[in-house]
């Protein structure tokens, strides 16, 4: 383990769990992610491979980052993490301003338990952009970047699965009567696919088209 940025005065209100290989824009991610106004009660919680540099930390910023490997999985990292709430986010999605304090707000009202941030285009400009995130995020609840209690993770005996297919979460909440709400106001920025052959190659490897 390394740590870098701000040392954690209390526990963390919501972790933001960020597997990275290095390939994304974990910079811009990060330094999104410090420009929050509610940075002090975010932990920001790294997985990556030993061999990955990360950027330099943005001040005010409490992060921790975990030597990882993918075939680990992700429900080790949802262990590691203090906040009562977890993010699973990524290295290409850039919260915009006010994205935390949004999601905080609705952490405080009773019986949700699944928040989605709105999610944007970062790049609509490019076509293949446009097709990608109309076939993967126009719809509410997108597969990742939502938030759910650590303790709701934790208990399912099948975690890492469910991480993989998040609707079975989301089933798995309403079975419990809580709500997976959309919060407007908590807007995420995603970096979609930039190629034609980034994107059908992506479609045949990595099964984008869920369903």
């Amino acid at each position: 383990m390394r740590l870098a940025g701000a040392a954690l005065t209390r526990l963390p209100e919501l972790s933001v769990l960020l597997p990275t290989l290095g390939k994304g824009r974990l910079a811009t991610v990060l330094a999104h992610l410090a420009a929050q106004e509610e940075v002090a009660k975010l932990e920001v919680v790294v997985l990556a491979p030993a061999e990955v540099v990360l950027p330099p930390c943005p001040q005010g910023l409490g992060l921790c980052r975990y030597n990882w490997r993918p075939e680990d999985g992700l429900a080790v990292g949802i262990s590691l993490c203090q906040g009562q709430w977890v993010v699973r986010a990524d290295d290409h999605s850039y919260p915009g301003p006010g994205w935390a304090a949004a999601l905080l707000r609705q952490l405080e009202q009773a019986g949700a338990g699944m928040l989605a941030p709105r999610i944007l285009p970062w790049n609509e400009q490019l076509l293949v952009s446009q097709v990608d995130y109309a076939l993967n995020f126009s719809q509410p609840f997108a597969w990742h970047n939502n938030a759910y209690p650590r303790d709701f993770l934790l208990s399912q005996p099948d975690l890492e699965h469910c991480l993989q297919v998040e609707s079975l979460l989301q089933e798995r909440v309403r079975a419990e009567g809580l709500e997976c709400r959309l919060c407007s106001d908590a807007v995420l920025y995603h970096r979609q696919l930039e190629s034609w052959q980034h994107w059908g190659a992506t479609l045949l490897y990595a099964g984008r088209l869920y369903g």
